[in-house]
């Protein structure tokens, strides 16, 4: 893999990281219809450390009222004859660590079948159909005028259960994540929102460790990598963006076409 290579499918992993179409669908596809090196697990990880950051950086200030709080509140509360009292934001935190609870276990105990059992075309075929299905399902909820349900530890931890979905190739984090925060109460924006900064610890998480697991593969083509990772980072700010916006104003029924026009695509690219 050359660094222009890397160069495209970073971007090309930030825009559908964070827009519900799947990035690790079209990290499988693009290497194989363009005739690239097809990407290991390792490399697509790094480019989920760039998306990841670039997370980070969109979202400081919540994760900044969250971790300050969450501190303020352990620390003087503790203090406090009547014992801990959790502000708003805390709470929020608390329910993005419990939220990550169902990917991380998932995560140790099938990744290792995923990778190597589901990581072709005709999985990600079948997967981005139900993915799809998901999506409409969220869409057809919430055109109903159903009353917003307030967040707590259940539907925190219900939501995570969505997410999981993610490491299936052709679900889609945010696509999977948005509809189940849908489907438990929750608006577009809002849904949008818990989505992306739940995806935080989990992508930090899965990254840090594979990367650790094999760093040499990491150092040995290290001007790829680092290339993948700052485009990665950069376009995936430009894809937050753009979806914060979208969420707001419009729906998922293009992400849903979109899909289902890729998998009408690969079929022929397949079998004709």
């Amino acid at each position: 893999m050359t660094t222009f290579e890397a160069i495209i499918l970073g971007f090309v992993q930030s825009l559908t990281e964070f827009f519900p179409v799947s990035s690790s669908a079209h990290l499988i596809i693009l290497p194989n219809i363009l005739g690239i090196e097809d990407s290991s697990l390792t490399f697509d990880l790094v480019l989920h450390l760039g998306t990841a950051l670039s997370l980070i950086v969109f979202f400081w200030k919540d994760l900044w009222s969250i971790i300050s709080n969450f501190v303020y509140d352990v620390l003087y509360n503790s203090f406090r004859e009547k014992g801990l009292r959790f502000s708003a934001e805390t709470k929020y935190g608390l329910y993005i660590l419990v939220g990550c609870i169902p990917a991380v276990v998932f995560g140790l105990l099938f990744n290792k079948y995923i990778e190597d059992n589901l990581r072709d075309i005709n999985m990600v075929i079948y997967f981005l159909l139900m993915g799809s299905l998901l999506m409409l399902i969220a869409e057809l909820k919430i055109r109903k005028k159903v009353i917003h349900k307030e967040l707590n530890f259940v539907r925190a931890l219900l939501i995570g259960f969505f997410q999981s979905l993610a490491l299936l190739p052709g679900f889609s984090r945010s696509g999977a994540t948005i509809s189940g925060a849908i489907l438990n109460g929750m608006s577009r924006e809002e849904a949008g929102k818990f989505a992306f900064l739940l995806a935080i610890p989990v992508i930090l998480g899965a990254a840090v460790v594979r990367i650790s697991e094999d760093f040499s593969l990491v150092i040995l083509h290290l001007p790829q990598m680092m290339a993948a990772f700052f485009a990665s980072f950069f376009g995936g700010l430009l894809a937050l963006k753009l979806l914060t916006i979208f969420l707001k104003r419009g729906n998922l029924y293009p992400f849903i076409i979109y899909r289902i026009l890729l998998v009408i695509g690969l079929y022929f690219y397949l079998y004709y």
